[in-house]
């Protein structure tokens, strides 16, 4: 089961009348031990001073640990031990929320992750590096097509089509998304295809969970639904549920592609919200027809 992690943004202020903060770093609540991670790039508070100190706030942060040590015995929480460490450190306290992760290295990509994000300095925009092709991602975009809901050259979410490989944030893309009223997200793992990898496979559905909590914090207006479609064989789908748990910890609804009923309700409730000109069939079908080879229903 995926652990829940408190973290709060560290900020540095030149001075309080100027009103200038930037972000320095993370401090992180893993149980009651505090996580510290500074800035790679702590120069960039010469961008609101030149009158700083840089090895000073390098001691000033790595202090914040004793202080929450000092005041964590006589507080209720160790988050309220982390706001007073704030409090009386050099620093403020900037935005503070939570994230989810179910072992050490998805913990660690999650950290990677916001560090990247909000407290290092912006990289240039970087190309996204295109996913591998797998055979399961071959199949979901054939589905889509022959149902009519993928997006063509040129169309993107406005015109309530799937549209495949949709840029979340730098570096980072949905397989596919769907906008209509709400943001739906599909993300895929075939772990059958990459059966000789598969620590890669399971470090992919991690990046699929942040792919999902990045999509509710892009699109949280709007709503959005997450779902992992996966392909396992029966032998190694146990080996990989903590991976999975992770995902749907994140809200995603899990699909085995390998399992006829799932397919069938995951394309049912894809082309449903795409509003295609979707016809149910019999329930003695156990599957829609468009999505499998033709040498499957005839």
């Amino acid at each position: 089961m995926p652990e829940t992690y408190n973290f709060a943004t560290v900020q540095f202020a030149s001075h309080e009348a100027r009103g200038e903060r930037l972000n320095v770093g993370l401090a992180i609540l893993n149980g009651e031990r505090l996580d510290l991670r500074l800035t790679r790039s702590l120069e960039k508070v010469r961008a609101i001073s030149h009158d700083v100190d840089i090895e000073l706030i390098k001691s000033c942060f790595n202090q914040l640990n004793d202080i929450y040590v000092e005041y964590l015995p006589r507080s209720v929480s160790p988050e309220e031990a982390l706001e007073l460490a704030i409090i009386e450190s050099a620093f403020l306290k900037g935005i503070s929320s939570v994230f989810h992760a179910g072992n050490t290295e998805a913990y660690s990509q999650q950290i990677s992750f916001l560090m990247e994000r909000i407290i290092d300095v912006e990289p240039a925009p970087s190309k996204i590096t295109p996913k591998k092709a797998t055979p399961l991602r071959s199949a979901l975009k054939d589905a889509f097509r022959r149902e009519g809901v993928l997006a063509k050259r040129g169309e993107g979410i406005s015109d309530h089509k799937v549209v495949p490989r949709y840029k979340i944030a730098d570096g980072l893309e949905a397989d596919f998304i769907l906008k209509n009223g709400r943001i739906h997200v599909v993300e895929s793992a075939d772990f059958i295809a990459t059966e000789g990898s598969l620590r890669r496979s399971v470090a992919n559905v991690a990046v699929s969970a942040l792919v999902f909590e990045q999509a509710r914090m892009s699109f949280g207006n709007l709503g959005m639904v997450g779902r992992l479609v996966y392909r396992a064989s029966a032998a190694i789908e146990a080996s990989i549920q903590p991976a999975l748990s992770a995902a749907e910890h994140q809200g995603a609804v899990l699909f085995n592609w390998e399992n006829k009923e799932q397919r069938f309700n995951f394309l049912n409730e894809v082309f449903d919200a795409a509003h295609a000109n979707f016809v149910k069939h019999q329930k003695s079908l156990p599957f829609h027809t468009s999505s499998l080879d033709k040498r499957e229903i005839n």
